[in-house]
């Protein structure tokens, strides 16, 4: 315990043990998730879909075969069920990670429309649908077309037709988009090679290759950008920093493949690639021999100390994880204080909704609480940030929670906190 004396002994500040609590806090928008399959006008009943989600994910991924709509516009029939899809998702408090396709099987050129016209009017009716819908939805992925809607072996997957689907896509108001690979996330965004700036895009990637091969199953290529412009694939060691700095706005994500059974894992390696490319969301079933891989191999954490398995130590950095480094107090001529809190985020990837933080003196007769608008944003992997917040109370415990501002959600810091998420940092005290 560190004890501060202030103003000449008057007051004093004990500060309490802010050691990481080694837990893994369902925090909203990251982590693990799980793929839930729904084909549109199959009759099926959804009621079991509740009993399948899992608690200690806070996403889940909605994929939603099309490729039975009836028309180029959806029925009221087809709206009301996508609505009472997302709405099993969203009463049950998870973030959505929404891809509709034409194709779960594999066999997208069998399963796609004839005609692109047809493909560009689902597209607008989605857009709308999604724009008009009580439910907001975390990330859309994919622009339709593809196995698995995964924007590859599909009759449609060039850099025009892409464009256009991507452009009705773009028309999304609060969702984040999601395309395969950065090549085409430049081809789609174009603008990008004038400007470099990822602010002016709401669109990241789901890598839903990775680790299966030295370019992750095609994500990445094998010339350097100089050779082949900004159009093309780039080497792994390019991609990387693109994608990168890319996560420093956007939320990047997919899935993992094991390359070779008998291959060992390298620990570090798969650390520092989900590190250098910030990714926020994996899916948990896939591929279930290389997670149970990750499972088996042990990890060290240098900066905790913490002696973990390789699977642990993923799960616990997926996405943003704040944790409260230190606080102090100061006194000022007014008499007021200045609580100052240092919150270090340990994750992959920084938080891409807005975090309010709030700090409170409580001594149980009367409380005084601050809020600090957007407090826990722009913490990127590895960074700090020093929250301060003044006070007329000098007297109780200090205390410091956080919220997501859209929904009142809690975002829980990795320390021990109460059931409520509240970490008490440490106790002020008036000496008569």
């Amino acid at each position: 315990m560190i004890r501060l004396l202030l103003n000449k002994n008057k007051y004093s500040f004990s500060e309490y043990d802010l050691s990481d609590d080694k837990i893994d806090p369902v925090n909203p928008a990251r982590g693990w998730y799980k793929i839930y399959y729904f084909v549109l006008n199959d009759g099926s009943d959804r009621k079991h879909v509740v009993r399948e989600l899992r608690k200690e994910q806070s996403l889940a991924m909605v994929f939603i075969d099309i490729a039975d709509m009836e028309n180029d516009i959806p029925t009221e029939n087809e709206k009301k069920e996508i609505y009472e899809i997302l709405k099993i998702f969203s009463d049950n408090g998870k973030d959505i990670i929404l891809r509709f396709a034409y194709d779960h099987t594999g066999h997208a050129k069998e399963r796609e429309p004839a005609n692109f016209h047809r493909v560009l009017s689902h597209a607008k009716s989605i857009v709308k649908f999604l724009n008009e819908c009580d439910i907001k939805v975390f990330i859309v992925q994919g622009v339709l077309i593809g196995n698995w809607g995964e924007m590859h072996s599909s009759i449609y997957a060039n850099d025009e037709k892409m464009q256009l689907v991507a452009e009705e896509f773009r028309s999304i108001k609060e969702s984040y988009l999601a395309v395969r690979k950065p090549s085409q996330w430049r081809i789609i965004n174009y603008g990008y090679a004038k400007t470099l700036r990822f602010e002016d895009y709401r669109m990241g990637l789901f890598n839903d290759g990775m680790f299966g091969s030295q370019t992750d199953l095609g994500t990445y290529g094998i010339h350097s950008k100089i050779d082949v412009g900004y159009r093309d694939s780039w080497v792994r060691d390019e991609e990387f920093d693109f994608i990168g700095e890319m996560s420093q706005y956007v939320p990047i994500g997919g899935e993992t493949v094991e390359e070779n059974e008998n291959a060992q894992v390298n620990s570090q390696c798969v650390v520092d690639q989900l590190k250098r490319t910030g990714i926020t969301y994996l899916n948990s079933e896939h591929d279930r021999a290389l997670l149970e891989k990750w499972k088996q191999t042990p990890y060290y954490d240098k900066k905790n100390k913490q002696s973990l398995t390789l699977y642990e130590y993923v799960s616990l950095h997926l996405g943003y994880r704040f944790t409260v480094k230190k606080a102090a107090v100061s006194f000022n001529r007014d008499e007021s204080v200045t609580i100052n809190v240092i919150i270090e985020n340990e994750g992959f990837a920084p938080i891409y909704e807005d975090a309010d933080v709030y700090i409170e003196i409580s001594d149980g007769n009367e409380s005084e609480k601050h809020a600090i608008s957007r407090g826990l944003n722009g913490i990127y992997s590895s960074e700090t940030k020093t929250l301060s917040a003044s006070f007329r109370q000098r007297r109780g415990e200090v205390k410091i929670y956080a919220v997501r501002n859209k929904d009142g959600k809690t975002i829980r810091f990795a320390n021990i906190s109460d059931d409520s998420g509240v970490v008490t940092v440490g106790r002020l005290e008036t000496k008569q």
